[in-house]
């Protein structure tokens, strides 16, 4: 992973090791987007302010250092959705200091980029035909009502990534994600990119 030179978690917390996993996990599925671009961060942190915030993208002398709060508490993390899609507004700051219409733009360019490279790890979805709409609702744990068919059909055009456009997050809003599974998301956003 060369994009990334470091890496640190917080000292002396529960679950080092799954918070180590999550830091490698998110470097290793926005290193390519990164290599593209042609930037470099030097230390990806965990840190965990009480002022809200969930990522801080700092820059000195050729220097690049983001930290990312992955606990929601002191012992749980937040759901690697909400990681990764802190991560990637984070990255923008790389090449836009604020949050102007271009940051936007270049921000769902990205997630554009990683929902692009996530299809291709779920397996080149590029036609939804109604066998792997039941073949992927079968296995869905979440979901026991057998009103999956009315979740999947009743999503808009206009939306990103299966959830509101408003929202503008990667996995869509809370609701859609817990009644999802990962690959469920992948192919419902796949027949809406794809028009079918």
């Amino acid at each position: 992973m060369s994009q990334y030179k470091h890496f640190e978690i917080l000292k002396g917390k529960n679950k080092e090791c799954e918070a180590k996993k999550l830091l490698l996990k998110l470097a290793s599925f926005t290193s390519p987007l990164m290599k593209r671009r042609g930037w470099v961060v030097n230390d990806l942190i965990e840190f965990y302010p009480t002022d809200g915030k969930l990522g801080l993208c700092q820059m000195a002398s050729h220097t690049t250092t983001i930290s990312i709060k992955l606990r929601e508490t002191p012992t749980t993390f937040y759901p690697f959705e909400t990681l990764l899609d802190t991560l990637l507004h984070e990255l923008c700051h790389i090449q836009i200091g604020g949050h102007t219409p271009e940051f936007y733009k270049l921000w769902n360019q990205l997630r554009d980029e990683m929902f692009s490279s996530q299809l291709e790890r779920v397996g080149n979805i590029t036609k939804l035909g109604s066998s792997t709409y039941d073949s992927v609702t079968n296995n869905n744990s979440h979901n026991n009502n057998n009103n999956s068919n009315d979740v999947w059909n009743g999503i808009g055009r206009g939306n990103r990534l299966g959830g509101p456009q408003t929202t503008n997050r990667l996995g869509g809003d809370l609701e859609m994600r817990m009644m999802l599974s990962p690959v469920q998301a992948a192919a419902m956003a796949a027949q809406q990119r794809f028009g079918k």
